[in-house]
């Protein structure tokens, strides 16, 4: 039997999305209903696929890249959820050769291109960002702006998703991956309006390595038994004056 494009996507899925360790298993399966969405709404057909399907293989390659497209979008929001949050996307379809091309081929409009590419050219910047030690992202989990980072991610996939959605499905298929896709995102968090101090200390204290914790602990402990100690000297420094005036 030839494989679907439920099929493709499902294994191309696979391929982009690695479980990061710190993630819940059961957040692994939430792209699932929409990968088959997307494979469904495929069999529907689309007015472009069937004018020309000499282009047949670039409508499937540029429905790949959609669905690089919605688990950047789905990670990012799952990303929001964990402490400390962490920039969980990938690229090999937007980093295959003739990608723009084929934007340029499936998006009628030269801004919706602008689009989807604007998604990814700000991945270098953030990747550069939290690629540095704890140490150094002090002040931005501190800030809440490791948070504001991955809302700015998710909000451009989420543009992104929205321009070629209409490009690559009929109605009905859209209708299909909407459904699918709303009903993923609720289970995910959503970009917050403001991070509370609290949820900025968890993020700084999650994002500390174990070694580090140790240490902070070994130097907390050593600090409070020079203090004992000294308070033990005074004690009987005390003691002994008050043993000399009797």
């Amino acid at each position: 039997m030839a494989p679907t494009e439920a099929d493709a996507a499902s294994s191309t899925l696979r391929m982009l999305v690695s479980p990061p360790l710190a993630l819940n298993p059961a957040d692994f399966s939430l792209l699932s209903p929409v990968v088959a969405a997307a494979g469904l709404a495929g069999q529907h057909g689309h007015l472009w696929r069937l004018r020309r399907r000499q282009r047949g293989a670039r409508l499937r390659q540029a429905r790949l890249l959609y669905v690089e497209v919605v688990g950047n979008l789905v990670w990012g929001r799952v990303a929001l959820g964990v402490h400390p949050p962490m920039l969980l996307v990938s690229r090999p379809e937007w980093m295959r050769p003739g990608t723009a091309a084929l934007l340029a081929d499936v998006l009628d409009d030269p801004r919706h291109v602008t689009v989807v590419a604007a998604a990814y050219t700000m991945l270098d910047v953030y990747e550069s960002l939290f690629r540095r030690s704890w140490f150094e992202l002090l002040t931005l989990r501190l800030s809440g702006g490791d948070v504001a980072a991955i809302a700015q991610v998710v909000e451009r996939f989420a543009e992104a998703e929205q321009v070629l959605r209409p490009a690559l499905y009929d109605k009905e298929g859209q209708e299909l991956i909407e459904k699918a896709l709303s009903e993923v995102l609720t289970k995910t968090s959503a970009p917050p309006d403001h991070v509370p101090l609290t949820a900025r200390l968890n993020n700084l204290r999650g994002s500390i390595p174990v070694r580090d914790h140790l240490v902070a602990l070994g130097a907390l402990a050593g600090l409070w038994l020079v203090d004992l100690l000294r308070s033990h000297g005074r004690h009987r420094g005390w003691r002994s004056r008050l043993l000399r005036i009797g």
